[in-house]
């Protein structure tokens, strides 16, 4: 009985399962780490927001909130143009 037509893993076909593997890994790895950093801007945004009372301690509250939040630009921007 001969086996001349089975594939058998060769070198070939190991470094290209090889390098597949690891590429989707890396995309796995790359995709958890985005949905973190959204996470993490959230809940620092959530954590700076505090209610005064007082005017005047009011505008050095937000402009404390946008030295402590990332991407202040974006979020100053939106709450000038009234989102």
């Amino acid at each position: 009985m001969e086996f001349r037509n089975v594939e058998r893993p060769g070198r070939i076909n190991m470094v290209v399962a090889e390098s597949t593997g690891l590429s989707i890994l890396y995309l796995v790895f790359r995709a958890v780490r985005k949905i973190k950093e959204k996470f993490d801007n959230f809940i620092s945004l959530v954590c700076a927001i505090r209610y005064i009372a007082d005017v005047n301690l009011v505008f050095n509250s937000v402009n404390h909130t946008f030295r402590d939040v990332k991407k202040e630009r974006l979020l100053r921007t939106l709450h000038a143009n009234g989102v």
